[in-house]
């Protein structure tokens, strides 16, 4: 388990203070292997120092009690100096995996901000299972006597229900499709079919469909039902793919070109960079054929298939259908 500290100096504080390791910070990243012992004693320093307000749902909290329920859990903390090492310098270790992951699920940067392929990052993990009650070596699970129903995954990522403490702004319907290295911006649903990479997200919305890894959605936006983007994972796909805010996605469509904000995908259309599509101006007629490529980024467009030719048309007329904001509270007063 990794102990990923807020931006404040107050919990790397505690930590040192308990390790009394301070001379020892000198490489670019340095990793502590804590003992139940230090772990208790970092858990009651906290409780003494901070505030009832500073230890609701704070994430270093969860990680610490976690730690001293089972004795013998091996909890991990890493420093960094700098967040220019995390996006330049490939993945080191089974922690440095964690740690950049953590970054990314707790909110403190975005998807493809930091260094995170697939090429680097598998390598450095450990296929295992990860059940409601922790983490076995695959082994060890098969031959367990009182494994039950509780698995939740076989995988190399925890699912992000496991690694994280649960957000009452945030709904996931579905936890196994949820990894951990996602982002999930609050008011915002992922319901039953939606699925989440690592180093992907969205910063509020509606999931219905695949956000794949690299992949970044803005706010009020929707991913409808079997619809999704191309990602970076597992190569061919070097483009760096983004939706904007206040888009809409509708269900079985498939995305291929970065889209600004304001935009529709109507149902059932799929187009890549280099697709030709035909272009209709504002008034409705064609302008031409032109590469899909010539509108990545762009704002206010709207992407449709012609039911008679089935050709792929691009109009210049923004998304005017929004969330519904009330299904979007997901804290009530």
């Amino acid at each position: 388990m990794n102990l990923i500290t807020e931006k404040t100096l107050g919990m790397p504080a505690v930590i040192l203070s308990v390790l009394e390791r301070f001379l020892t910070l000198g490489s670019e990243v340095t990793t502590f292997h804590l003992s139940f012992s230090d772990i208790e004693t970092m858990l009651n320093d906290y409780l003494h120092v901070f505030g009832e307000a500073d230890q609701k749902n704070h994430p270093n909290k969860f990680a610490l009690e976690q730690g001293v329920k089972v004795p013998g859990c091996k909890l991990v903390v890493s420093f960094v100096k700098n967040k220019e090492y995390l996006q330049n310098e490939p993945i080191a270790d089974m922690y440095d995996a964690h740690m950049r992951l953590g970054l990314v699920s707790h909110r403190h940067c975005l998807p493809s901000e930091l260094r995170i392929t697939a090429k680097e990052l598998m390598p450095k993990l450990k296929n295992l299972a990860w059940f409601s009650g922790g983490v076995m070596e695959i082994d060890e699970w098969n031959s367990d006597p009182f494994r039950n129903q509780s698995l939740l995954a076989e995988d190399k990522i925890p699912p992000y229900v496991w690694a994280m403490p649960l957000n009452e702004k945030v709904r996931i319907a579905n936890p196994y499709m949820i990894r951990f290295g996602a982002y999930i911006g609050d008011d915002t649903i992922i319901m039953h079919y939606g699925f989440i990479n690592f180093d992907a997200g969205i910063k509020k919305g509606m999931v219905e469909g695949r956000i794949p890894g690299g992949v970044l959605v803005g706010q009020s936006t929707d991913i409808g039902a079997g619809s999704g983007s191309l990602g970076r994972m597992s190569g061919g796909n070097k483009r760096l793919i983004s939706i904007g805010d206040n888009c809409l996605i509708e269900a079985n469509t498939e995305v291929g070109i970065p889209l600004g904000n304001n935009c529709r995908v109507q149902m059932g259309t799929c187009f890549h960079g280099n697709m030709p599509v035909t272009e209709i101006d504002q008034k409705g007629n064609s302008i031409g054929e032109v590469k899909a490529e010539k509108f990545a980024g762009m704002d206010n467009l709207t992407f449709r298939t012609n039911s008679i030719t089935g050709a792929i048309e691009v109009l210049h007329k923004p998304n005017e259908i929004g969330l519904n904001e009330v299904l979007h509270q997901n804290v009530t007063t």
